[in-house]
Parts: C-alpha cells; sequence; structure tokens
C-alpha cells in the first residue's frame, strides 16, 4: 500500500486546520500517532515526501519501512526544499520559517516569499 501525506491548503469548516504547509501536516501526522523517537519522525517526514512523491509516481519505491529516509543522490531531479533544523526531527519538530524552495535546480521561492 502507498501512504502519503496532502491537503488542498484551503482552511473551512470541513478542514480548519489546513495552512498549505506541509511540515506542519508532517508534525499533525508524528503527534496524532504519539510518535516520540526520532526514527519514528523521520518515518512521519517520509511519508510526508517519499510517500506522497510514490502516490503521484509509480516509478518512486514505496514506504517499505521505519528506516526509508528522503535523500539526494547524484543525478536526482533539483526539486526540493530547504528547511531549519540540526536534525530531520528537529526540523519536523520546531517547523522553522527559513524554507527555500528550488525546482530544477532553480530557487522560486525563499523566506515563505515566491522569488
Amino acid at each position: 500500500m502507498r501512504i502519503g501525506l496532502g491537503e488542498d491548503g484551503q482552511r473551512d469548516y470541513w478542514s480548519p486546520y489546513g495552512n498549505c504547509d506541509l511540515l506542519d501536516r508532517t508534525w499533525q501526522l508524528a503527534f496524532t500517532r504519539g510518535f516520540r523517537r526520532g526514527e519514528h519522525i523521520g518515518l512521519a517526514l517520509a511519508v510526508a515526501t517519499m510517500g506522497g512523491a510514490s502516490i503521484m509516481s509509480h516509478d518512486v519505491s514505496r514506504l517499505a519501512g521505519v528506516s526509508d529516509r528522503p535523500g539526494l543522490a547524484a543525478g536526482d531531479r533539483a526539486d526540493l526544499v530547504l528547511v531549519d533544523g540540526e536534525t530531520p526531527t528537529s526540523a519536523v519538530m520546531d517547523r522553522g520559517r527559513d524554507r527555500t524552495v528550488l525546482h530544477d535546480g532553480v530557487v522560486v521561492a525563499e523566506g515563505l516569499a515566491v522569488a
């Protein structure tokens, strides 16, 4: 089974917790599931990143276990978000606002503002 996180970014009576911030949604997943250990927070992050990508494209492998982690390798497409945090766990727990978004290797947003 492929699992991932997402939202329509809309805040309304049916989804009052939406704010279009997948890092917040990752924190909500960890919180509602009672995740406390670093590897489980990492799993929530993997669900939000690799899990979502595997739903959108079956060329991306589905998550196989708690040890799956997002990462980069030579030749990967440069679509990514750089976030504030000393560790993946701290990035999810602290949800800093210093973020940089790259699409095809080009900065398209910085500090929550479109470039």
